[in-house]
């Protein structure tokens, strides 16, 4: 058994939630969900699941069966400066508005390392605007925008910008009757210090790059 009495090496424990080293053995019904130019992401099931505190009991368990989602780098064969930005950038706490990783593994043929998070059942800002557009009332407006905004104030509040922020790294949870805590930041790789940004270069998504940027 990979995790005898959850007795684990390589892990991390910060507030309410774990980050730890994952066996790609634990992943099952694995299936393409996204591609772009620097990874392509997958979701998958996680047999034993995440470690997560029970406040009541005072433990951590395992929520077996979890639905996650896995960043598949291009090319991430050694763990480079970049992968390991994008991962520290990531939450590790649950009642954020950034979306959470669990932790990392490797394929064992590709040797590619992986980014395991949060799986965001409603998809991106877009993929929900088109299939619910017609009930998205003005209250349902405020409360994601809220989201929204504590999300980017958590990012501004650790001296970062996102350079990669557009509707297509906004994600939904999965929706119930409000939006409280289910609207989340993601695709963290491009984040960078304030301080220590090339005003040489253009980052994000051209349709959504300020025209004064443009013009230099």
């Amino acid at each position: 058994m990979e995790y005898p009495k959850i007795q684990i090496q390589k892990i991390i424990f910060w507030f309410l939630s774990v980050f730890e080293w994952i066996p790609y053995s634990q992943f099952n019904d694995i299936k393409e969900i996204g591609k772009g130019g620097f990874s392509t992401v997958y979701s998958a099931e996680w047999k034993n699941g995440p470690l997560e505190y029970d406040v009541d009991k005072q433990i951590y368990k395992r929520n077996p069966n979890r639905v996650i989602a896995l960043k598949c780098l291009y090319n991430s064969q050694s763990i480079t400066d970049k992968f390991l930005n994008e991962v520290k950038e990531y939450s590790i706490n649950k009642s954020s508005n950034i979306l959470n990783i669990y932790g990392i593994s490797q394929n064992p043929d590709t040797k590619e390392y992986i980014m395991v998070l949060q799986y965001a059942k409603d998809g991106n800002f877009n993929h929900w605007i088109n299939k619910n557009y017609k009930y998205f009332n003005w209250g349902d407006k405020l409360s994601v925008l809220l989201n929204i905004i504590k999300g980017l104030k958590e990012i501004h509040q650790r001296n970062l910008v996102h350079r990669d922020f557009h509707t297509g790294n906004i994600l939904f949870l999965n929706f119930i009757n409000n939006f409280s805590n289910c609207v989340l930041i993601s695709d963290m790789g491009l984040c960078g210090e304030v301080d220590n940004i090339d005003e040489t270069k253009i980052y994000g998504v051209m349709p959504y790059v300020a025209p004064e940027v443009l013009r230099g």
